[in-house]
């Protein structure tokens, strides 16, 4: 029985297959595909606990500087000192004074002041006119830096409660008056319109207005958390 040689058949082949590996070779490498990096949150604790190691180390710096004499004790003081100074004032009840006061100040200053700016500020919304001639004394007060104005401020209203008060109020007038004309511009032209020509009157159209646009917040605060 003959044998047959195969052998002519297998060079071919092998030389296709040479062939192929060669082309495949030859092709550039597929890029990998790049996906944005996902950043993973920190719990709770490990916030927490790099925030107090961060003050720690920064209170624990200064008192090793101010007692090794890298830093003036006179000029930059020490936290021992501070604390030693601190349990003296608690200790004596002047500190619940002084803080009993401020806060009076401070909340009487805030709600009078938030309360004249807000209505001031939505009143801009009730005549174009009327805020295009306030509107630049409101900012020019803006950008005058309100403790300059405390001396003048005492001298006025004395160093009683009254001069406080002020102050706290001067801070927080113009702030809530921009803010409010700031939310009542944008309030929907067209929407506005609509409500017009239905019958609405002024204080339904902004009240509906205002509605819809704390609602938008509201569902956009609620997409941004599920997303």
């Amino acid at each position: 029985m003959a044998v047959q040689d195969t052998s002519p058949s297998v060079g071919p082949m092998a030389s296709l297959d040479r062939g192929q590996a060669s082309v495949q070779s030859a092709r550039p490498a597929a890029k990998p595909v790049r996906r944005l990096p996902v950043q993973k949150d920190w719990r709770a604790w490990a916030l927490i606990s790099a925030q107090i190691g961060i003050l720690i180390g920064g209170l624990s710096l200064w008192e090793i500087g101010a007692r090794a004499g890298w830093i003036d004790a006179f000029f930059w003081s020490q936290p021992s000192a501070i604390a030693q100074t601190m349990a003296i004032f608690f200790g004596s009840g002047d500190a619940w004074t002084d803080i009993s006061f401020t806060f009076r100040s401070t909340i009487f200053g805030f709600l009078i002041g938030t309360t004249a700016g807000s209505l001031l500020g939505l009143s801009f919304w009730w005549s174009r006119n009327y805020a295009a001639i306030v509107q630049p004394y409101v900012i020019c007060l803006e950008s005058i830096p309100k403790l300059a104005l405390a001396p003048l401020i005492i001298l006025v209203f004395g160093i009683g409660l009254l001069s406080k008060v002020a102050v706290a109020t001067a801070l927080t007038l113009v702030v809530s008056t921009l803010t409010a004309y700031a939310g009542v511009k944008a309030l929907d032209p067209d929407g506005e319109k609509l409500f017009y020509s239905l019958g609405a009157p002024l204080v339904q159209r902004r009240d509906v207005e205002q509605g819809r646009h704390d609602q938008q917040r509201g569902l956009g605060h609620r997409q941004r958390r599920r997303a």
